[in-house]
């Protein structure tokens, strides 16, 4: 069995593999995903913290060799079948491991098959939340759309969010959305909290555009 490299090590070379990479899915963020799924990890028994530290580090390596055609996390859970066995893992683990990368994408709809891949799936949704989250909204939308419809900022009117047009109709697309579909109860509550940050920050947004003082 391979040597056992310790969480340091993990992170080293994560933080290798993200170099370069874009503002939303950096090694920044892994790291964020990392923190909150270990503080959430406490309060489950049986979590093994080593694997779900692999998980979360490389759940988005697929993103630095992406694909035509197929889901990052799909492209992760390969990286991760055929390197888990490096750091020490055993075929079972490896397994589980690459199982609960696989599931963690919003837009494939899969769930979790394991107490892993819940963690990682919730605490990934997370960091699309708060005061983080609007950053790295703007960060994906970038320049190349209006930053709110100007009639209907807020979508308050009954008109479809569509955040190939607005930046912000991605938080009603999509961010909003997120709380209620967290399977963890403390998830859920921390996804709530931030929620309502962004809510919080929309109503300034709403001021200002208005002109009010």
């Amino acid at each position: 069995m391979p040597e056992r490299k310790s969480t340091e090590d993990m992170l080293a070379d994560a933080e290798r593999l993200f170099e370069g990479a874009g503002l939303t899915h950096d090694f920044l963020h892994t790291k964020r995903v990392l923190n909150l799924a270990l503080e959430v990890a406490k309060s489950s028994t049986g979590i093994d913290k080593r694997l779900l530290t692999a998980v979360c580090c490389f759940h988005d390596a697929g993103r630095t060799a992406p694909r035509e055609g197929v889901n990052h996390a799909i492209i992760s859970a390969e990286w991760a079948t055929a390197h888990f066995p490096e750091y020490g893992f055993s075929e079972e683990e490896t397994y589980e491991g690459a199982k609960a990368i696989e599931t963690h994408s919003w837009s494939l709809g899969l769930e979790p098959v394991n107490r892993i891949g819940e963690i990682l799936q919730d605490c990934d949704r997370i960091d699309a939340l708060g005061a983080i989250g609007l950053a790295r909204m703007f960060a994906f939308q970038g320049g190349e759309r209006g930053m709110y419809n100007p009639d209907d900022p807020f979508c308050e009117s009954g008109r479809e969010p569509d955040q190939s047009l607005y930046a912000i109709d991605h938080a009603y697309q999509k961010l909003f959305r997120l709380p209620g579909m967290l399977r963890l109860p403390e998830c859920r509550k921390i996804a709530e909290k931030r929620a309502g940050f962004m809510r919080t920050f929309f109503e300034a947004m709403r001021d200002e555009i208005s002109g009010r003082r």
